[in-house]
């Protein structure tokens, strides 16, 4: 196929850009002629075969702060207080759904916050306990004790894995038929 989609990281834009089948290779600088603008090859959804179909439009409001609460579909009335706003290309859909993962992910940082406070606390009341009750034990049960703390400081603290906040819009993600609808 001739024809190859590249998307620009400034511009945002997507190009259709020709190549002959001895010729093809990502290039480097983007069709549109922005100053640095590069540019990376990208596959569309199934359904869009061209860069100039359309994208139904993805409605969300948005009020004074900025917080955003997604339409459950495009005919949905604006919430008052709100503001409506579409998302109509994909670099707009991407950019929202950096947004709202990032939301997800600041949520979930303060709970983690919260938690590691009180499991910290909590640890350090057991510890003190634990002391005071070491007092008593044998000299080797004193050194079993002091190993399963210094094993228990050193575990992999379970909140430090990344976690998908899972915000994705399917036309991105190329997922049309992977279960649900």
């Amino acid at each position: 196929m001739p024809f190859h989609h590249f998307e620009g990281r400034k511009c945002e834009q997507i190009h259709e850009v020709f190549f002959t089948a001895d010729g093809f290779k990502t290039p480097t600088k983007c069709p549109c002629k922005q100053k640095g603008c590069k540019a990376d090859w990208v596959v569309l959804p199934r359904h869009m075969r061209s860069i100039n179909q359309q994208l139904s439009a993805v409605v969300y409001f948005k009020n004074i702060k900025g917080e955003i609460q997604m339409a459950g579909s495009s005919s949905d009335p604006t919430p008052e207080g709100y503001e409506r706003c579409e998302a109509n290309t994909l670099g707009d859909l991407r950019k929202l759904e950096a947004r709202l993962n990032q939301e997800q992910r600041d949520i979930r940082a303060k709970f983690v916050e919260r938690e590691q406070a009180q499991s910290e606390a909590m640890i350090a009341q057991n510890r003190r306990e634990l002391r005071t009750a070491m007092e008593s034990f044998s000299e080797k049960g004193r050194t079993f004790a002091r190993e399963m703390m210094r094993r228990n400081d050193t575990r992999r603290n379970i909140y430090d894995k990344k976690v998908d906040p899972g915000v994705h819009f399917r036309i991105l993600h190329n997922d049309e038929g992977k279960g649900g609808e």
